[in-house]
């Protein structure tokens, strides 16, 4: 799995859109700001890890998509349009 960066960051992504749906939809925390401030810093953590997605070998095309399970691969190309 370490020769493979760009799946393990798709899964973070993944997982930090669920963490923002549901820090948005249940509001952990009983201070209003600290939800705010909670969901901005995910807001951030989405954005840092998308741009790097884009600096890893899969987006030039340089890694086969039958090398990935089809979850994977839906993902991907689902981003590069």
């Amino acid at each position: 799995m370490k020769s493979y960066p760009a799946p393990q960051i798709f899964l973070l992504l993944i997982l930090s859109f669920v963490w923002q749906t549901l820090i948005k939809t249940s509001k952990p925390y009983q201070k209003c700001g600290t939800n705010i401030i909670v969901f901005m810093n995910e807001i951030a953590v989405s954005m840092n890890l998308y741009l790097m997605f884009l600096l890893t070998d899969y987006t030039l095309g340089e890694v086969n998509p039958n090398d990935y399970s089809s979850f994977e691969t839906a993902g991907a190309s689902f981003l590069e349009k």
